[in-house]
C-alpha cells in the first residue's frame, strides 16, 4: 500500500504566481489520466476521477507536470523582469538562460551567463526579484564575500537579508 506524502494537492485547488495560475480539478473523461490544459494565464491540471490524489505517485505525477509546465512558460514570465531588473542596475550578464533545477534557483558562470530555475515561476515576484539581484550580483562578485552581500543588499534595496530569510521558508507547491 502507497504511503500518503507530506505535501500534497487538493480539488479546485489554485496555485497563484505572478503571471500564471495553476488550478487543479477533477475529470472525468479520461479517469485514469493526468492531462494539463494550459494556455496563459490559467492552467488547469485535469486529474481523473479515479486517481488517488492522496497518493505519493499522483502528488509526484502533478508536481512534475507543474514544474514542465513552468519550464516552457518560464521566458516569457521570468526574463522581461529579470533584464528590466539588470537595466535599472546598469549591468547584464553576457547570457540569460532558464534552467531546470529545483534545488539551484538561480547561477551565474564565469563566462557570464545567469541561468534561472523555472522553479521561480513559483516565487512571489519579490522573492523572484531577490534570486535576479543575487545572481546579478555575481557578475561582479564571483563568491559569497562580504563584498558580495553587500552589493547584493544594495541592489535588493538593503532587503538581502529579509529577503533570503523568506526564500528558505517559502512553502513551493512543488516536490524540490
Amino acid at each position: 500500500m502507497e504511503r500518503k506524502p507530506q505535501f500534497g494537492y487538493r480539488e479546485n485547488q489554485s496555485i497563484v504566481c505572478p503571471g500564471i495560475t495553476f488550478t487543479i480539478v477533477r475529470q472525468n473523461f479520461r479517469p485514469n489520466m493526468i492531462i494539463a490544459a494550459h494556455q496563459l494565464p490559467e492552467i488547469k491540471i485535469q486529474v481523473g476521477t479515479e486517481i488517488d490524489l492522496d497518493s505519493e505517485t499522483t502528488v509526484a505525477a502533478i508536481s512534475k507536470a507543474l514544474c514542465g509546465i513552468a519550464h516552457h512558460y518560464a521566458p516569457g514570465i521570468l526574463l522581461p523582469r529579470a533584464k528590466e531588473i539588470a537595466d535599472s542596475i546598469g549591468i547584464a550578464p553576457a547570457k540569460w538562460q532558464i534552467g531546470r533545477g529545483l534545488r539551484t534557483l538561480g547561477t551565474c558562470s564565469s563566462g557570464k551567463t545567469i541561468t534561472l530555475s523555472s522553479a521561480l515561476v513559483f516565487l512571489p515576484q519579490e522573492l523572484r526579484d531577490y534570486i535576479v539581484c543575487h545572481e546579478l550580483a555575481h557578475l561582479t562578485e564571483m563568491n559569497h564575500s562580504a563584498n558580495f552581500h553587500a552589493l547584493c543588499n544594495r541592489y535588493c534595496g538593503g532587503e538581502e537579508a529579509t529577503l533570503r530569510a523568506r526564500l528558505k521558508t517559502f512553502p513551493f507547491p512543488i516536490l524540490r
